[in-house]
């Protein structure tokens, strides 16, 4: 589907096929397969098939279908300027009537106002009159709220000297029960103190020996042990035993 490659037609104008009336026409230069010269002007339809050559023939075809087209676009465009014409009379017409109605609303929303004013004006004489009431029963409140406010200061302070000295006499037997934990700590302190120096006088399982009983240790050897930590003594009962491994069996 393609416009003619001609002088004088639109390249809007798109063809219909003269056979089946379909738009899928194609238009092209190409020789003639049974003629010889130059290069024609070829239609060829996809729909039917349908195959014409020469400018003649195709402007014969087509001339009629590009009068009703012109004719067509013709009429397109008088309804399209007649609508453009409705469209301004109709946008004319609501303008008025918007401004009719913002008219109308004015006027309406004056007498609204007026009408307002109107109840402004007795709403404010009855918050007078209110106000005025609402304070008399405020004074009553506040000289009743005092009173009461008084009577529970009162209150209040007799309770927070009772608490006070409740808090007092607490606090005497929280410090009389600590002064009876540090004579406590105090007596084990004491009692510790006695069992280290009766530990210390304990004599040793072997006193001749100043140093570890493994061979390759320096070290001190602890209280009541002959070594001076768990790891020599494991290491010599793992001499011990492999001494024993290898060594004939006695008879």
């Amino acid at each position: 589907m393609s416009a003619i490659p001609l002088e004088g037609y639109d390249p809007r104008f798109l063809p219909s096929c003269t056979k089946c009336g379909s738009l899928s026409v194609n238009f092209q230069w190409a020789r003639h397969p049974f003629q010889w010269g130059a290069k024609e002007l070829k239609s060829s339809c996809y729909t039917c098939g349908q195959i014409r050559y020469g400018e003649s023939q195709i402007r014969q075809d087509c001339d009629p279908q590009l009068l009703r087209w012109k004719r067509a676009q013709q009429e397109e465009e008088r309804l399209l300027q007649e609508e453009i014409l409705l469209r301004k009379a109709r946008e004319e017409e609501e303008a008025r009537l918007l401004q009719e109605e913002r008219a109308r609303l004015l006027r309406e929303k004056e007498r609204e106002q007026e009408l307002l004013n109107l109840l402004a004006l007795q709403r404010a004489q009855e918050e007078q009159e209110r106000v005025a009431r609402e304070k008399e029963e405020a004074e009553k409140k506040k000289e009743l709220r005092e009173r009461k406010a008084n009577q529970r200061r009162d209150q209040r302070a007799r309770q927070r000297a009772r608490e006070e000295e409740k808090l007092r006499a607490q606090e005497k037997q929280r410090e009389y029960a600590r002064s009876l934990v540090q004579r406590g700590k105090e007596v084990q302190k004491m009692v510790a103190e006695a069992l280290l120096r009766q530990g210390e006088k304990k004599v040793r399982i072997h006193p001749d020996d100043d140093k570890c009983a493994w061979k390759d240790c320096g070290n001190l050897p602890a209280q009541n042990s002959k070594y001076c930590s768990r790891t020599c003594s494991n290491k010599n009962a793992r001499l011990n035993y492999r001494n024993r491994k290898t060594s004939p069996p006695s008879e």
